[in-house]
């Protein structure tokens, strides 16, 4: 089975608490030294020899479970942290006599792209009632679901992973979303399609989407690079778009996963 070792103080609870989809195991050597390996039905499936898409497809879930656990706390936690919450130390092949071999998968952009779109496997058999009270599980399991959830997800990890995907990220979270209210939930109940607009006009009101957009606002970090646009209001702080961000996408999650019965 393909691998990947975890460094994280949760990896014990969680290897306790995830769905079908993700699984943690828990590895003890001659001193009884814990190491903890996450794996995923979704690479599997996978033959011994697709060993790059097999490491990009556990980064990916890896990212996704990033998220709902991020989401599941606070913004300022997230802000505070600037990293993913578990990260990976290696990526490993597990034999049949639990014997570990570290692997280093050959680059490959396309494999990397195709992965980060969509890493589950619909042919698995999933049992997605296993853990699923926990908001974290039904959030990745909504990933699996929902393209539109799984792709939010992944744009707020990333801008976890790196400070120069942050603007970028943030903006087409709020576009997704604009996009999902308009063509999906215009049967959900008027009060919490008000709460979701309220976040959505809060990046007008804040003047955050102005600031993402003008490289007078936002330097070389703003979305549409260099620009003649006049920036002539208070400058958000990035606590504020983080929390922001925070916000929108935890209100449009409940949403979905109300939709989704979840």
């Amino acid at each position: 089975m393909f691998q990947l070792q975890l460094d994280s103080a949760l990896s014990r609870s969680l290897s306790h608490n995830l769905t079908d989809h993700l699984s943690i195991r828990t590895h003890y050597d001659m001193s009884e030294h814990e190491t903890y390996y996450l794996s995923s039905k979704h690479a599997d499936i996978l033959e011994k020899e697709d060993v790059t898409r097999a490491c990009f497809r556990l980064k990916t879930l890896l990212r996704l479970l990033n998220s709902s656990l991020s989401l599941c706390g606070s913004s300022f936690e997230w802000k505070l942290k600037n990293s993913p919450v578990v990260e990976s130390l290696g990526f490993f092949y597990i034999d049949e006599r639990d014997d570990a071999t570290r692997i280093y998968p050959e680059p490959s952009l396309e494999i990397e792209l195709e992965e980060l779109e969509n890493p589950f496997e619909n042919s698995v058999e999933i049992d997605f009632r296993n853990g699923i009270e926990l908001r974290r599980n039904k959030i990745m399991h909504l990933a699996f679901l929902d393209p539109l959830v799984r792709e939010n997800l992944l744009l707020y990890s990333l801008s976890n992973e790196d400070p120069l995907y942050i603007l970028v990220n943030i903006y087409k979270i709020l576009d997704t979303i604009k996009f999902d209210k308009a063509s999906n939930l215009s049967q959900v109940e008027p009060s919490k399609i008000t709460g979701l607009n309220a976040q959505i006009a809060r990046f007008e009101s804040e003047n955050l989407r102005h600031f993402i957009n003008t490289r007078d606002g936002s330097g070389f970090l703003a979305r549409h690079g260099a620009d003649q646009k006049v920036f002539r209001k208070s400058k958000p702080t990035f606590e504020q778009l983080i929390d922001a961000t925070h916000d929108l996408l935890n209100t449009w999650i409940d949403i979905k996963l109300s939709i989704n019965s979840l």
